[in-house]
């Protein structure tokens, strides 16, 4: 320890930076002064008294830490947003292993008016396996657009090959203008090159890291009659009134009819839960989506909440749907011809299996076991349900299913009797 008696003799000298790279800097840097470039990615508070600005330049991404002690005696924290080029002179510093940036003064983080490139241009042929873990940029022409239950993967394409580019949700719900970045809109697209099942892909890490250059033409309004499998792939916008709701695991399908013929509408739980409150049997609606095939017939996918607008809701009571004529059988019966029909059957439970979207049961009636499988707003949906439970009799009207290689019975609410 030092201890000062004469301030006045006490001269304090900082080191003169180094320019450096992110990715060379190693946790061997420790207490080096050093000045980087680069571009803000996110700024966040892991807890009160800290905030964390995370600055990637083409060679890798560092954590920048502003302590609330650094503001109090050098002012005002910079105001940063996502995206702006900056310049860091700071300290190595260690957080356990990992590397980071503890600037001496909040003057020591500045804001640049020139851009920074923290991804190097190449064209998708180019892309190898040695580019993965590489931020890169991309131009191209959308020409596949696949919604799934977590976001979007665009098929990007600039003649020199095509790649997909996935959009997690929090990405896709970020971007300014969705409905732009369809099927023929060109795009500038910056990402993280990432592997999966031996297929190369680009994962933009903000919504800021795509531009649309040219935005995508305005979808076509046809009728339903006009689709076939030739249509797969194509956006498309369709009006017509709803079928009864049907929930699934991944969402909720509706059969769409306009008069002209029916198709699925499919809506994973994400746009599900944006779309209007209202969808409903015998809901009208206009609905934007790409078309799509499953098990041999058509469906129509939106990619988000918006393009599902309720166009008049339900004018009356639903009549109810015919009950269906099930047929009774012994579970040993029952066999992969089976799917899809519905029938009756009735047995024993055994102990219940939770997973993320429901419950599981093995029903048995000494002739053989098969799977009630119901979903949590079907289970939810039993008065008794707490009846449900091993050693139950139970008498279930549902649909025959088969999930990797086992059969199941999927009832409603209503088609599920529990014995006294």
């Amino acid at each position: 320890s030092l201890t000062v008696n004469v301030p006045e003799q006490l001269e304090a000298t900082r080191a003169e930076p180094v320019d450096v790279a992110i990715g060379a800097i190693t946790p061997e840097d420790q207490y080096r002064r050093v000045r980087v470039r680069g571009e803000v990615r996110r700024v966040y508070a892991p807890y009160d008294g800290l905030t964390l600005i995370d600055v990637r330049d083409e060679t890798g991404s560092i954590p920048v830490a502003v302590s609330e002690d650094m503001v109090a005696l050098g002012g005002s924290a910079p105001v940063l947003y996502k995206g702006q080029p900056v310049e860091v002179v700071a300290a190595v510093s260690l957080y356990g292993d990992t590397v980071q940036l503890v600037p001496a003064s909040v003057a020591d983080v500045v804001g640049l008016d020139q851009q920074t490139r923290i991804g190097i241009e190449k064209h998708i042929g180019e892309l190898v396996t040695a580019d993965v873990g590489q931020l890169v940029v991309l131009r191209g022409t959308v020409t596949e657009v696949d919604p799934f239950s977590d976001g979007a993967k665009f098929t990007l394409d600039d003649t020199t090959g095509a790649v997909v580019v996935l959009l997690w949700e929090s990405v896709y719900d970020e971007l300014a203008d969705p409905a732009a970045l369809d099927v023929g809109a060109k795009v500038q697209v910056q990402g993280e090159v990432s592997e999966y099942r031996g297929e190369l892909e680009l994962l933009p890490e903000l919504a800021e890291d795509v531009q649309v250059l040219v935005a995508a033409a305005p979808p076509a309004e046809t009728i339903i009659a006009a689709l076939t499998t030739g249509d797969v792939g194509r956006v498309v916008t369709l009006r017509g009134t709803l079928g009864p709701p049907e929930p699934f695991s991944a969402g909720v399908k509706f059969t769409l009819d306009d008069g002209t013929g029916r198709i699925v509408l499919l809506l994973w739980s994400n746009i599900y839960e944006e779309a209007a409150p209202a969808l409903e049997t015998g809901a009208q609606v206009e609905a934007t989506g790409q078309v799509g095939e499953y098990r041999g017939e058509l469906e129509l996918i939106p990619r988000n909440g918006t393009e599902v607008a309720l166009l008049a809701e339900s004018s009356k009571e639903p009549a109810p749907e015919p009950t269906p004529q099930a047929e009774a059988r012994s579970i040993g019966d029952v066999t992969s011809a089976d799917v899809g029909s519905t029938l009756l059957l009735e047995g024993t439970l055994g102990e219940m299996e939770t997973f993320s979207s429901g419950v599981k049961f093995p029903l048995d009636d000494t002739t053989g076991t098969i799977t009630l499988l119901l979903w949590q707003n079907v289970y939810d949906g039993i008065p008794d349900a707490d009846r449900l439970q091993a050693g139950a009799h139970v008498q279930v009207v549902g649909r025959i299913d088969e999930y990797r290689g086992e059969l199941e019975i999927i009832p409603e609410a209503d088609g599920v009797e529990i014995g006294d």
